[in-house]
């Protein structure tokens, strides 16, 4: 029997994996499946922006972090070593952009003075990597 048009979304790439493998849909016509992730970057539009996969993030934070002092929050600037250790760096932005807090307001509370040159770092980054995605018409989570 053929599915009509269907589009089934699930949080994680696991959840799509345990669907199948529970459904025992190995012989038949699956419907569209897609992760939350994967539908929110195709649902969106940003007029003159384009979306960045992976790759580009990587390559884009590797160029901001140029001319900063990395070896101070004790990630390498060797590309093979930072290639491992960046998505500490995007991590931290993203979790700070999801509670929707500011780098400068954590630099404020009492219980951050002593990562204050960690902080400052890390706000050169962002910037930095705020005006690579800007030159490049280009936006990340």
């Amino acid at each position: 029997m053929l599915q009509s048009n269907k589009l089934l979304v699930f949080p994680t790439s696991r959840s799509i994996r345990e669907h199948l493998d529970k459904d025992n849909l190995s012989n038949t016509l699956l419907p569209t499946i897609t992760t939350i992730d994967e539908f929110f970057k195709k649902s969106l539009f940003f007029e003159n922006k384009k979306i960045i996969d992976e790759e580009q993030r990587f390559l884009y934070l590797n160029e901001a972090v140029k001319n900063v002092n990395l070896s101070a929050l004790g990630i390498s600037s060797s590309f093979n070593a930072f290639l491992k250790q960046s998505d500490y760096i995007y991590r931290f932005f993203l979790e700070i952009s999801s509670e929707n807090v500011s780098i400068e307001s954590i630099i404020t509370a009492d219980t951050y003075s002593y990562y204050e040159e960690h902080l400052e770092i890390l706000i050169q980054i962002y910037k930095n990597y705020l005006n690579i995605l800007e030159k490049n018409n280009a936006i990340d989570k």
